[in-house]
């Protein structure tokens, strides 16, 4: 998992015309709980289930949290939400210029601290090189075939290809039809799953990359979910009925249970049913989820096996890995991400880049 996880508040405002008075907004706070709930079950299952696959944990382990995976779906969903709504309010430039700038500080600032520490600390098997530091400093070390600091950078290309996607549609003027063209790719992926998921040819896998085929379903949950709330239509439910049946071809019923989940739980919290999620704390942990889900899972295992060199009890490390995370966050957030995110959002007229509307958007990714 955006996606992985951005802003604080995702701002929901009717559509005005050009050069019209801003109007109020309405901020889901809900949503960055949820964003944030997520960021932190991928930590957990990364630094029980995961690090003991890895690494292995010592039997007093208290437990093991075996659905990271399931925490990153729910980023996807939240980013076809909320970059929907910052879509509708702007233009290509504005769309592309707030992207960059809500993104690639923190993430430069993450790709640097991570790659600081594996070259101090010992961590078998992620040990970066700098060419390959230098090289994930454009995001798109995927396309170009290199490996990443972080595991989790995985995400992000993933976004990359749903930002492509609807920045491309923004400059043709067909974002209106984005429900339409996600449609076409979970059909695809669809007829992929069932016809053709043998093949894997490198072009292929890659085409499968570019077109988001495995996570298109997750990316059209959320646009339909804002789309209807603006204006509902039956056929939105059909839409995402054919989401949660490819999770059916895609994998096990556990897929499926867990998209129907988050579809109600997104339905509810953006409908405003659940004001338990705008608990302050939690609202909090959403706006430190980006930086959050960046700087965890390496620096989190470099602490983990320092604390069992220290002879120390594995949930105390697992304790100390998940509070010097939150530490990390919450100092990158702050110190670099929203100060640089409001510095490149003054510069942006001096690049010509006039926004139409307000934009506002938070990512994920999530």
């Amino acid at each position: 998992m955006s996606t992985c996880p951005a802003q604080t508040f995702a701002e929901v405002a009717p559509e005005r015309p050009v050069g019209a008075p801003p109007r109020r907004t309405h901020r889901i706070a809900g949503l960055d709980a949820l964003r944030g709930l997520a960021a932190f079950s991928v930590l957990l299952g990364h630094y029980t289930a995961n690090y003991h696959r890895l690494y292995g944990h010592g039997p007093e382990l208290l437990f093991k949290y075996p659905w990271a995976g399931y925490g990153v779906m729910l980023f996807f969903m939240i980013s076809g939400f909320v970059i929907l709504m910052s879509a509708e309010r702007g233009s290509a430039g504005d769309f592309a210029w707030n992207r960059f700038s809500r993104l690639y500080p923190a993430y430069w600032t993450a790709v640097a601290t991570t790659f600081a520490v594996l070259s101090m600390f010992d961590l078998p098997g992620r040990q970066p090189s700098g060419r390959l530091a230098l090289v994930n400093l454009t995001m798109v070390q995927n396309l170009l075939g290199v490996g990443s600091v972080d595991g989790v950078y995985w995400t992000l290309h993933v976004e990359m290809y749903f930002y492509a996607i609807v920045f491309f549609l923004l400059l043709r003027g067909w974002v209106r039809n984005i429900q339409v063209a996600l449609l076409g790719l979970v059909v695809l992926a669809t007829a992929d799953r069932l016809f053709f998921h043998e093949v894997n040819w490198p072009w292929v896998v890659r085409l499968r990359h570019v077109l988001i085929l495995d996570h298109a379903y997750a990316f059209l949950i959320g646009v339909t979910l804002y789309r209807s709330m603006k204006a509902p239509r039956l056929w939105h439910a059909g839409a995402v009925a054919v989401c949660l049946a490819y999770t059916l071809c895609k994998g096990s019923g556990v897929d499926f249970y867990f998209a129907s989940g988050f579809t109600v739980l997104m339905f509810l919290t953006t409908r405003g049913y659940l004001k338990v999620l705008e608990w302050r704390p939690l609202v909090f942990l959403g706006t430190i989820s980006y930086s959050l889900y960046l700087t965890h899972q390496n620096i989190g295992y470099v602490i983990i096996r320092a604390g069992y060199a220290a002879g120390l009890n594995p949930n105390v490390s697992v304790a100390i890995a998940a509070v010097a995370a939150l530490v990390i966050a919450v100092a990158i957030t702050f110190g670099v991400e929203r100060p640089a995110m409001s510095l490149l959002r003054r510069l942006r007229p001096k690049l010509r880049f006039h926004a139409a509307g307000t934009v506002g958007a938070p990512l994920a990714a999530a």
